[in-house]
């Protein structure tokens, strides 16, 4: 693995999260601790080969692939295109392991049904409040290379530079998920990729993500109510939280609290991934949310996951597309 290369650590992150979480979606807390998993493995909830990742990876794959192309003939974020990707992984089976797109989220799926039926990209996500899953905060990740290629490696220092950021983050998780509660959590994460890019160490980065977040709340009033959902990621005491408060279901909130919760409580990548899945539920994209970050952060992972990690020759190439035109 290249050291240096963010993009893969990002992707890869997110893709070994993903797999690893896969085999215990949607199993009770309790009956995944029971069977003490310690290590990446197979079969379970879809019955696939340990190593296979699911749509939150396929989607990530199509948005850094969008974002790569749209990139290398000099253009801004193309929101058609990139549903035009959701909708060739939907329909024909595009970014998967095994030429079989399969665990689509029913936001992710009626919004791109939304688009084929010929409604514009960036009005096609859900708007309701009980449409906040986490379809968006899954697959954003690729876009904070975008941002720091569009906007500096320094956006996050200034209140321009973030506002237009935060824009394109919320047309991006629009594309699917619409309500002010997912397009903030995207935020969120992304501003904790984007910190963590710029070298921010650990001790310091809810803090440094806190004051962005709450600065951006005082200019933009529309999101007040949003705010409110998000408060306890952010409390003092947070990361100190009992196992049993700490909820890994497909709600937003939920998926980036357990994920940072992962992130603040582990010291390495595979410890990390191991206690995302031990918490059940929507354990993948627990999982893949916190592989991003903790991919990104320690730029290490598990010689044996990567060695079973399923579709490599399709990370390899996004990632290494993506990473090619971010330098050129």
């Amino acid at each position: 693995m290249n050291e240096e290369n963010a993009v893969k650590k990002i992707i890869y992150g997110v893709a070994i999260g993903d797999a690893a979480g896969c085999p215990v979606q949607f199993f009770k807390r309790g009956d995944v601790k029971k069977l003490n998993i310690t290590d990446m493995v197979g079969h379970g909830t879809y019955n696939k080969p340990a190593g296979t990742w699911t749509d939150d990876t396929s989607m990530t794959l199509a948005l850094a692939d969008s974002l790569a192309d749209s990139m290398a003939l000099g253009q801004d974020v193309d929101y058609t295109d990139i549903m035009k990707r959701f909708e060739s992984w939907l329909f024909n089976n595009e970014y998967t392991t095994e030429k079989r797109a399969f665990d689509m989220g029913q936001t992710c799926s009626m919004a791109i049904f939304s688009f084929r039926k010929g409604i514009p990209a960036i009005e096609c996500g859900g708007k309701k409040i009980n449409q906040n899953g986490n379809g968006s905060i899954m697959r954003i990740s690729p876009i904070v290379f975008y941002l720091q290629k569009k906007f500096g490696p320094n956006l996050l220092e200034n209140e321009e530079s973030v506002d237009a950021a935060f824009e394109v983050i919320q047309n991006v998780s629009s594309l699917t998920h619409a309500h002010p509660v997912a397009k903030l959590g995207c935020c969120i994460y992304c501003t904790f990729l984007l910190e963590v890019l710029n070298g921010r160490q650990k001790s310091d980065l809810r803090e440094a993500v806190a004051k962005t977040i709450r600065k951006y709340i005082i200019r933009k009033k529309e999101f007040t109510d949003a705010a409110t959902y998000w408060e306890r990621l952010f409390a003092p005491d947070f990361p100190d939280s009992d196992e049993e408060s700490i909820k890994s279901s497909g709600y937003v909130v939920d998926t980036l609290e357990a994920a940072i919760w992962c992130f603040f409580n582990t010291e390495n990548y595979r410890d990390c991934i191991i206690k995302g899945v031990n918490l059940g539920n929507d354990a993948d994209t627990v999982c893949a949310v916190a592989g991003g970050l903790a991919g990104l952060y320690y730029g290490e992972f598990p010689e044996d996951w990567i060695e079973k990690l399923r579709g490599k020759e399709m990370l390899d190439q996004i990632a290494e597309k993506l990473d090619a035109t971010l330098k050129a």
